[in-house]
């Protein structure tokens, strides 16, 4: 991908994409992406291809839905950031 780009980048409603293209395009922590494939409220749907055991794609159609339903936890930073903000913070 371009890293040259301002911000991010538009998702297709069309295309399949797995949890670090969408967080690379939407500017979100990876984990983020991953925990809301997990969250019960506003879950973002997503499937492994037919004959894969792993290898989750999450179509840009239900990006857009997830968003649009109030998605939380996006421009979350990674735990490992998250730990050194609070050292930062207590020391």
């Amino acid at each position: 991908m371009d890293d040259t780009r301002d911000g991010p980048q538009p998702i297709l409603r069309t295309a399949a994409y797995t949890a670090a293209q969408v967080a690379d395009l939407m500017g979100y922590d990876v984990h983020a992406i991953y925990r809301a494939t997990k969250d019960e409220d506003h879950r973002l749907r997503s499937f492994v291809p037919n004959g894969n055991s792993k290898g989750m794609r999450i179509l840009g159609e239900w990006v857009i839905e997830w968003l649009e339903s109030g998605a939380q936890g996006g421009n979350q930073r990674a735990p490992q950031e998250q730990r050194a903000a609070k050292a930062a913070q207590e020391g």
